[in-house]
């Protein structure tokens, strides 16, 4: 989840001609994480519970009016959760796999906004940032050319505004996908894929 390059070394031209440091102001972490793996001739599983604490926390939010996406600073913000994941080959022509997350977070902090007034954000969520996603997905094959998938993936309630006064709701989406493979000579394939979301 690391900043685009932009937002570590941002500079902006001052009034009297110098270069000032930029706005955001560069995003610091401390961040801990304890995994787990299992692994086994058919099955592999993996569990982390991790916690970020942030200084400068950077978000991006599009702007309409401008037509582009603003970065800002949130202060200090805590993120902490959980990340599992298995896989397991349940037949020969059978694959499942899936992940699931929790995501909690807090800002720490209010926002200031111009002298002397603040952005009430202090135990709000962190904004775009949903508690729950997870998915499933099957992978048939169907001898040497011809494979199958099918995926699921929900992801949760996020708040849209640093407020925590709007929200955009959950969504799931599912994804079917089939392949047929084509030798051409030369060790090389031609593939055929199909996609419906």
């Amino acid at each position: 989840s690391a900043p685009r390059t932009a937002n570590l070394y941002p500079v902006r031209r001052l009034a009297n001609g110098t270069i000032g440091r930029g706005i955001p102001e560069s995003e610091l972490t401390k961040a801990y994480d304890l995994g787990w793996r299992w692994r086994s001739s058919n099955l592999l599983a993996s569990a982390a519970l991790w916690m970020v604490d942030y200084d400068n926390r950077i978000v991006s939010s599009y702007d309409d009016e401008l037509g582009f996406s603003v970065d800002r600073n949130l202060g200090k913000v805590k993120v902490q959760g959980v990340d599992l994941q298995a896989g397991w080959r349940a037949a020969e022509f059978l694959t499942l796999s899936g992940p699931a997350s929790y995501n909690d977070s807090e800002v720490k902090e209010d926002v200031p906004t111009s002298a002397p007034a603040v952005l009430r954000t202090k135990g709000k969520k962190l904004v775009e940032t949903p508690d729950w996603t997870y998915s499933l997905r099957a992978d048939f094959k169907f001898g040497e050319r011809f494979t199958a998938g099918i995926q699921g993936k929900y992801v949760g309630e996020r708040a849209a505004t640093d407020l925590n006064d709007e929200f955009a709701p959950s969504y799931t989406v599912v994804d079917l996908d089939a392949t047929y493979a084509l030798d051409i000579g030369d060790d090389r394939q031609l593939e055929a894929q199909l996609n419906i979301i």
